[in-house]
């Protein structure tokens, strides 16, 4: 894992849990980051795994929903981590060959330097830029073909499951 930049919310956050009584983080990685970097000792970082409701999210699954196209669905934050351009790059070189749309729900700092990169590739009729979606997120996950992660990802691995859509992510350590 690679140090962090030391901006003021890192810094922030590094006074924080430094001096806090016990730090919360919901991954094994996010332990290493705690103890590794900010040198919080072991014994004060306790790990909860991020669970959901999965019988909610099953029964917001619309089992009848046939789909028009394949739809490649990306949900989380705009941001360096995610990945995302480089999943509307790949998204470019299939448009080549095969017909499919692409959905990206969030919003951050990168979306400029994507819908750039989206009307640079020719891309404007293919990619829908939904923007945040805070309420009715299943009409996405009802929309969706597949779920792309190509950074980090979380939750939205199950609640994509329990709308039936195969994942494709990768696992940065």
């Amino acid at each position: 894992m690679e140090e962090p930049k030391k901006s003021f919310v890192n810094r922030l956050s590094w006074l924080v849990a430094k001096n806090s009584h016990r730090v919360l983080t919901y991954s094994q990685q996010g332990k290493r980051y705690y103890a590794d970097f900010v040198k919080v000792p072991p014994h004060k970082i306790v790990v909860s795994h991020n669970v959901m409701n999965t019988d909610y999210w099953l029964s917001q699954a619309d089992a009848d929903n046939a789909k028009d196209s394949f739809v490649v669905l990306y949900v989380g934050a705009l941001i360096s981590s995610k990945r995302v351009a480089e999943l509307v790059e790949a998204f470019a070189m299939v448009r080549e060959y095969h017909e499919a749309k692409l959905i990206i729900v969030g919003d951050g700092p990168e979306k400029k330097r994507i819908e750039k990169q989206i009307s640079s590739l020719n891309l404007d009729s293919d990619v829908e830029l939904a923007g945040h979606v805070s309420e009715d997120i299943q009409v996405y996950f009802n929309r969706g073909t597949i779920l792309v992660l190509p950074g980090l990802g979380g939750m939205v691995i199950s609640q994509a499951m329990c709308f039936g859509l195969p994942v494709i992510c990768t696992c940065l350590l």
